[in-house]
């Protein structure tokens, strides 16, 4: 279980009183709203899982080669879309995060990170409510125009019904007409993702996205090893220094 913060108790902010000296009211006390510098409050700058906020494309595990072409990518002006493929473990996320984190310090709350799987259960939550802020049409023109960069994880995971792949072509096919940026990664091959979102989504897909193809092992095999070993050691050191302390003890 993770520690609660004791400064803010795990909600990513806390209210500190800052003093001010008013020309009209004279001195006085403002309470302000501070983020937090635990990681609950980096969850509340980046909107991202604890897992992925230390990464960056300084820190990032993955392979270089797709490391740099990312990292080339972000710095285009109006930058085309950015498909990440590749099997299970091989660092697609984590090349989806580290884009993401480049463009939030652009466009602030104009980007968004979600897996396609959270994004459809969002609008799916809207059925039936009498919330004019939380439409199905306002979630998805959000979708669609204003998150001016928006990262779609894991596109293919989700249960392929035919609402949810009419939602997703929605979403797509508006964003490619107003040239917004827009970052996917999938498991899927090309032939299956054409199966899954249909012929014209992929059309302009190929005409105006840049796919980088990652091969390898998985990377979470790899650190799940390292961390193993860690943690092997530990336990044996820990073992050991308590056989010791029992000799001591019975000598």
């Amino acid at each position: 279980m993770a520690e609660t913060c004791a400064r803010c108790e795990n909600r990513g902010y806390r209210i500190e009183q800052v003093p001010e000296d008013h020309a009209l009211y004279g001195p006085r006390i403002l309470m302000r709203e501070v983020t937090c510098e635990c990681i609950a409050g980096q969850r509340r700058i980046w909107g991202l899982p604890a897992r992925f906020l230390a990464w960056d494309f300084d820190t990032y595990p993955g392979l270089s080669g797709g490391r740099e072409t990312v990292r080339a990518w972000t710095s285009c002006y109006n930058p085309p879309w950015l498909l990440l493929s590749g099997s299970v473990g091989t660092g697609k996320t984590g090349l989806a995060v580290c884009a993401y984190k480049s463009a939030r310090l652009l466009w602030r709350e104009g980007a968004a990170f979600w897996t396609v799987a959270a994004m459809l259960e969002a609008v799916k939550a809207t059925f039936g409510l009498d919330d004019r802020e939380r439409s199905e049409h306002d979630i998805m023109r959000r979708l669609q125009e204003r998150i001016r960069f928006l990262v779609l994880d894991d596109l293919g995971a989700e249960r392929p019904t035919e609402w949810a792949q009419d939602a997703l072509r929605q979403v797509l096919l508006a964003r490619y007409d107003r040239m917004l940026p827009t970052v996917m990664t999938t498991n899927l091959s090309l032939s299956e993702l054409e199966t899954w979102l249909g012929r014209r989504v992929m059309d302009r897909m190929r005409n105006d996205a840049l796919v980088v193809a990652l091969r390898g092992e998985s990377l979470r095999q790899a650190q799940g090893t390292t961390r193993r070993e860690i943690l092997c050691r530990a336990a044996l050191a820990w073992a050991e220094e308590e056989e010791e302390e029992e000799d001591h003890r019975s000598r």
